[in-house]
């Protein structure tokens, strides 16, 4: 009886969490990916009906499991990086998470762009939601400057900034998810991993030390 209860308690919280996701109020410290902008599988302007983990990741067929492998194509697009006189860092292009999320972001490429695949024509942002901010197209040279390398010892401060804040840096480098997490476990709008109230997210980042 006992752990019936405890079960059915799990559900009516889970379902509770999907429902504040789904109409993005959610300010707890957890959120669920269901009913975000990024559950594909519920937005019936999008073609494909692949399951709320199979427009991102592997997903075995027969036992449901859902693999750590991502499972996008690649972007159709070829990205122009950040470009800053006052920035020294060294850029050695995008790795595979930018790539990843850019598949969607870059506004051409299908949503249902799957191992390979090209997907579906038009079923992109730039087709079904032309006027979103969330289109990065494939000039990023004025957005945050992705694909940055954390080198020298000034760097090295403000990498272990970086990472205590609760921000990600990957193989010393700053991509999408660095500042984004895609399943929005934060609850933070937008995606973040931490509170920007105060611009407190950004001045992780930019400060002088």
């Amino acid at each position: 009886m006992i752990n019936r209860l405890k079960v059915h308690i799990k559900d009516l919280l889970g379902f509770a969490v999907a429902f504040l996701a789904s109409i993005g109020t959610v300010t707890a410290d957890y959120q669920s990916i269901v009913g975000s902008n990024h559950d594909l599988s519920t937005n019936p302007a999008i073609t494909g009906n692949f399951g709320v983990c199979a427009y991102c990741h592997e997903v075995d067929e027969v036992s449901g499991e859902v693999s750590d492998q991502l499972n996008r194509s690649n972007p159709v697009s070829t990205f122009k990086l950040y470009e800053s006189a006052s920035l020294d860092n060294k850029f050695t292009g995008l790795g595979s998470v930018s790539l990843h999320c850019l598949s969607c972001h870059d506004g051409v490429t299908s949503f249902d762009a799957l191992g390979g695949s090209s997907g579906t024509e038009s079923n992109n942002m730039n087709t079904l939601y032309p006027d979103s901010q969330a289109i990065m197209g494939d000039d990023l040279s004025s957005h945050h400057a992705l694909g940055a390398i954390f080198s020298d010892n000034h760097d090295s401060e403000k990498f272990a900034t970086i990472t205590s804040a609760g921000l990600k840096v990957y193989d010393s480098r700053l991509e999408c998810t660095s500042c984004h997490d895609a399943h929005g476990e934060s609850g933070f709008a937008k995606f973040l991993r931490i509170d920007n109230a105060a611009s407190s997210l950004c001045l992780t980042c930019h400060i002088d030390k």
